[in-house]
């Protein structure tokens, strides 16, 4: 940026020293923050463009608090009379791109323009991320951001793996794991084997990281035995009471902000209570009188 001293971005040494060197070559890429989610009802479109960005100008004038602690005009102008910037410069990110614009916008070292540009919205307050950290005026709105593409790509990488893991731990499931899994969850019953696998593959393809959080769970057998108690009747919830009975017996009544998560809050009274561990026995040996397998 043009300095003229005193006046306009007269920026003090510490807080230049804050502000990455941009090579020759070197790319830098910001991203709008003022995306919306793509209202679209087509599942597919939006998986195509999650977010919507409008474009908007960003403001090449702005006022900081220096490092120094004294505040400063910065602008960033394509014509200057004398000290004076004559026309300030109009930057509107995606103006070149037509009609799609997925928010981001990149400058390159070695390029005068780029590299002016890339110094004011270091230290802008419309940076979310600029390095005046915490000198930055939380007044002005949060424009935009930097992006790290190495951290995004290493995201972008982690969340590959995941999806690969859980698709595998899917493929290859038999079919009583499945049961197994499906009755956890709290899933309706699927006579067929086919039609229960492809549930479970979905899950896993569009959920990968709750997949593998349900997959791994500890508690999955026992909320699974517990949902096949009460497909077979052998126990009864009340969820308006909260109520859980075997028989005649009660035996336990959950408070009223548990009742909607019941297997997880009954899988739980398995493992503290003094006699879950014998009743979870006498469940299981209900099912086998009734010459039902004990599937799990």
């Amino acid at each position: 940026m043009k300095v003229v001293k005193g006046k306009f971005n007269d920026l003090s040494e510490e807080l230049m020293k804050k502000i990455p060197v941009l090579k020759r070559g070197e790319q830098v890429t910001f991203i709008m923050l003022n995306g919306l989610k793509n209202p679209d009802p087509d599942p597919d479109e939006q998986k195509k463009r999650p977010m919507l960005y409008p474009k908007q100008n960003l403001p090449m004038n702005d006022y900081i608090k220096d490092l120094d602690g004294t505040w400063k005009h910065i602008v960033v102008a394509d014509s200057w009379d004398g000290d004076k910037p004559a026309r300030e410069r109009f930057f509107m990110p995606g103006l070149d791109l037509g009609g799609l614009f997925n928010g981001k916008f990149t400058l390159i070292g070695g390029n005068a323009k780029d590299e002016e540009l890339y110094e004011y919205l270091c230290v802008t307050n419309y940076n979310e991320s600029s390095v005046l950290a915490e000198n930055r005026d939380e007044t002005k709105p949060s424009l935009f951001k930097q992006m790290n593409l190495k951290a995004e790509a290493k995201e972008t990488t982690n969340k590959i793996a995941i999806l690969r893991k859980a698709l595998d731990l899917a493929v290859s499931m038999e079919e009583k794991d499945a049961q197994e899994f499906a009755a956890s969850l709290n899933w309706s019953v699927y006579t067929e084997w086919v039609e229960l696998q492809a549930k479970v593959v979905d899950f896993a393809r569009t959920n990968p990281d709750e997949f593998l959080k349900y997959y791994q769970d500890p508690q999955k057998m026992i909320k699974a035995q517990i949902k096949t108690a009460l497909d077979k009747g052998i126990i009864v919830y009340d969820m308006n009471k909260g109520e859980v009975k075997m028989g005649d017996n009660s035996l336990v009544v959950l408070k009223k902000e548990d009742r909607n998560n019941f297997l997880n809050t009954f899988a739980l009274w398995f493992n503290t209570a003094k006699n879950g561990k014998s009743i979870l026995e006498q469940i299981n040996q209900q099912l086998a009188e009734k010459k039902e397998a004990v599937l799990f």
